[in-house]
């Protein structure tokens, strides 16, 4: 039986690796046994009529649409802990109850890890101090596949999200001008930004200020006349023009922001670079950092502990400590495509 296959290279957590089988037409079998681990799945099917599930890992190809083709896609069920796994499957055509060919394959599945190679245990606040180079973590990442990160933190009261800054910049300009909106003048710049681009941000923005996503470190003073200023319709024009406007001036003001988004070809800080502001007397500060891959896997996210020593005179001062990240990439080669003949 002339057979030719082909499988796929390479596939990260969940994502399928397509297989296809050619062969030529008179060849003569009941049908195809497809045997494959448990912890793996068929996702999809290519030019299959009929099939049946025999049992768990155990699939029958009854019939095809159309003689001398027939392919499928596995995908594992599950995020596993390894770099690398390597699952073997067969696949088998049958006539007479008896096997006439038999193909063992192999289907490779990769995945990113990030771990915590150094962090400082303590940090010491004081008046006056450069707070820039007060926190700094090194990070590996492993593996294969590009990588989302986000941050959140704990300095007391539980885990909150780190805002990203334009956001946060946004929000503070806001806030103190809500209630006599200004008509500024246009900057004139030589950088033009998307305005497609702008629109959908701007849009992004309103959602979240009209749904009561704002910083949890806002001035309380202003935030009730605040909501009660979104949550009037009237106002909502108003508010996407001064974010359209206030939005263009500080990313021709601050591009470094959105340099600091991609730290490396394959790392991106959904909300920029981290910082963490502590506004009241703390002892102790958690980070955690979530990731995840191009396909939306959500790994186990990993956390630091910090002791602070806080002898500032003032301990109710907005403090910003910027998390600086060093990264380290020790990546995997994928194993090139299997093809048999």
């Amino acid at each position: 039986m002339d057979l030719s296959c082909y499988v796929a290279p390479w596939a990260l957590p969940r994502e399928g690796i397509p297989i296809h089988l050619i062969w030529k037409h008179q060849t003569d079998y009941d049908h195809i046994l497809v045997n494959h681990p448990k912890d793996i799945e068929i996702t999809e099917y290519y030019n299959v009529k009929n099939h049946h599930i025999v049992k768990d890992g155990l699939v029958k190809i009854e019939s095809l649409r159309s003689p001398g083709f027939f392919g499928f896609v596995l995908a594992t069920k599950n995020i596993f802990d390894n770099l690398h796994i390597e699952k073997e499957f067969t696949i088998s055509f049958i006539k007479d109850e008896k096997i006439c060919l038999s193909k063992n394959l192999k289907a490779h599945y990769y995945r990113p890890k990030i771990e915590i190679i150094d962090c400082p245990e303590i940090i010491t606040l004081s008046d006056g101090m450069d707070s820039s180079g007060l926190v700094k973590v090194t990070m590996k990442l492993w593996g294969f596949g590009k990588v989302s990160m986000s941050t959140e933190f704990n300095h007391g009261g539980g885990f909150e999200a780190n805002p990203e800054s334009l956001y946060r910049e946004l929000v503070g300009r806001l806030l103190s001008v809500f209630r006599d909106m200004p008509h500024e003048e246009q900057k004139e710049h030589s950088i033009m930004i998307n305005k497609d681009w702008l629109e959908r941000e701007v849009q992004n923005y309103a959602d979240k200020l009209n749904n009561g996503e704002l910083p949890l470190d806002i001035n309380e003073h202003d935030l009730d006349d605040f909501k009660d200023w979104i949550g009037q319709p009237e106002n909502m024009d108003t508010l996407k023009i001064f974010l359209s406007r206030q939005m263009e001036n500080i990313l021709i003001d601050s591009l470094l922001f959105y340099f600091d988004r991609f730290p490396t070809d394959e790392v991106e800080l959904r909300q920029g670079s981290p910082e963490v502001h502590i506004k009241h007397a703390t002892e102790n500060l958690q980070i955690r950092f979530h990731y995840r891959d191009s396909i939306q896997n959500e790994y186990e996210p990993i956390e630091v502990s910090l002791k602070i020593n806080d002898e500032r005179s003032n301990k109710r001062a907005d403090t910003k400590i910027p998390i600086g990240i060093r990264w380290i990439k020790e990546r995997i080669v994928p194993e090139e495509e299997e093809v048999c003949e």
